[in-house]
């Protein structure tokens, strides 16, 4: 059978916007229902599991604050047994990990985008060292130069460039300005 929540910290009902009194006179779903519909059966598999098998509870999910933000939180508990190991209480943290969340969305987002760039580009595009190593080439760049991947990186990018073109000189210098 289920514990009720006996304590919510003054660090939760900061992050939430909720009073410990309002959470635990909610009990048992005030929580539940305000986890994210996407996220709310895993979250409730994962404590189950953790309940039935004794593991610690290890999971994310979005909850809703009081002011209708969505907080992302990493949620990490372990079940303590009563003298007679029964299930007692959940004991654990609660860490707001939003922005680290974020960060990470931005991140993959920017990686779709440069893959996405990369790929699909009608132009040939290299990915250079400053020492003027290939280390990738776009499809389009080795169907342009008539060559492989591993073939554009064996010459380097002094093969595929014109000396003669007036803007290498430019992109150069911009090059070891900027890296």
């Amino acid at each position: 059978e289920w514990q009720t929540l006996t304590y919510i910290s003054p660090q939760v009902e900061t992050m939430l916007g909720y009073s410990s009194d309002e959470v635990l006179s909610g009990q048992p779903d005030f929580l539940t229902a305000r986890t994210h519909p996407e996220d709310r059966g895993a979250a409730l598999e994962a404590v189950e599991r953790a309940r039935t098998t004794g593991a610690p509870l290890r999971t994310e999910y979005r909850i809703q604050a009081r002011d209708g933000r969505w907080v992302c939180v990493r949620d990490e508990a372990v079940l303590v047994d009563d003298e007679q190991g029964r299930p007692l209480l959940w004991q654990g943290v609660i860490a707001d990990i939003t922005e680290r969340s974020q960060t990470e969305a931005a991140r993959q987002e920017a990686e779709l985008r440069y893959s996405t760039l990369f790929q699909h580009s009608l132009d040939a595009v290299f990915l250079a060292a400053p020492d003027g190593r290939i280390l990738d080439a776009n499809q389009e760049a080795c169907r342009m130069f008539d060559r492989t991947v591993d073939d554009l990186r064996q010459i380097g990018w002094e093969s595929v460039v014109d000396p003669a073109d007036p803007r290498l000189a430019p992109a150069r210098a911009e090059r070891a300005r900027t890296g």
